[in-house]
């Protein structure tokens, strides 16, 4: 019998939860193995049965200690439309640094895990517990979750809005985000495939520029935000919020900007969507907070 490369379980739990093993972390363009691997998964989460009182949870373990963004792991690498029907409520994910339990009456050795489940919203991280509270947010007015958004709407969002900075003494090693969406009456929408602009601009916005390249990206992103240059200078350079650092945050791309955040070090995040608000407006609540390990 030839080694397996993957192995995919679905608990006895009423098609509520997906497990994932493999000899490899599932890249974003995977081929051979890894792009049979990844369509399998895309079938199993297909068949998870969401309902209005759920939300989805996404976990990935592993002992591997390189830095790379988790939402991409177990999101955007998988295809967002793969969740279209599973967070419509909600999103969590996080990362646990740990050789994963292994399956049952397997004999190979796999070093990644993904595992994914319908969870109640009050829900949030198996592993990481908020320790410090660094920033937070009661209102901030946001672009709507639709079409083609893009990380800036939401920087511009937080260095524009009224946050409450709370500790910025020292740079967290881990930090964790939980925020809430409030959306006009009835939206609709796949959170996984917004997750990853929502989180870089959110992100990005609690950091502070180093001053590269700034002639040109200060200038790209004035004409995309239509504000004055001087004005949009001093919100990437400024500093009362910046509570995760100063870093080489934005850089050209092509003929637009990209992001750097440093989101890779955020290891556990909770978006729930609450589509009460009457009206058209869209606005943001949230913490930002260092996290220790609890328990696996």
């Amino acid at each position: 019998m030839s080694e397996r490369n993957y192995f995919i379980n679905e608990p006895e739990d009423d098609n509520k939860s997906v497990e994932l093993w493999s000899k490899i972390r599932l890249p974003f363009e995977p081929k051979g193995w890894l792009l049979e691997m990844r369509n399998s998964l895309r079938s199993r989460l297909r068949t998870m049965h969401n309902s209005e009182n759920t939300m989805l949870q996404a976990q990935y373990v592993s002992n591997e200690e390189g830095y790379f963004d988790v939402e991409n792991v177990l999101i955007y690498n998988v295809g967002s439309g793969s969740f279209t029907d599973l967070c419509r409520r909600g999103l969590c994910f996080e990362r646990v640094f740990s050789l994963p339990i292994q399956p049952k009456n397997i004999e190979e050795i796999f070093p990644h895990y993904q595992r994914y489940s319908l969870i109640d919203p009050s829900q949030g991280s198996l592993y990481w517990a908020k320790e410090q509270i660094l920033a937070y947010w009661t209102e901030v007015s946001c672009p709507d979750l639709k079409g083609d958004i893009k990380p800036h709407s939401f920087w511009y969002a937080i260095k524009s809005g009224t946050v409450e900075v709370i500790d910025k003494l020292k740079l967290p090693s881990y930090f964790g985000l939980k925020l809430k969406i409030n959306a006009p009456r009835g939206t609709r929408i796949n959170l996984a495939s917004v997750i990853k602009p929502l989180l870089d601009g959110i992100i990005s916005g609690f950091h502070s520029h180093d001053g590269s390249y700034n002639p040109i990206v200060v200038g790209r992103l004035t004409r995309s935000l239509g504000e004055e240059e001087s004005h949009i200078e001093r919100m990437l350079m400024e500093q009362s919020k910046a509570v995760l650092g100063i870093r080489n945050l934005v850089h050209p791309f092509g003929t637009g900007i990209q992001w750097n955040p440093g989101d890779d070090f955020c290891v556990a995040a909770k978006v729930v969507i609450d589509d009460c608000i009457v009206g058209t407006s869209w606005s943001l609540e949230g913490e930002l907070f260092t996290v220790v390990p609890c328990s696996y």
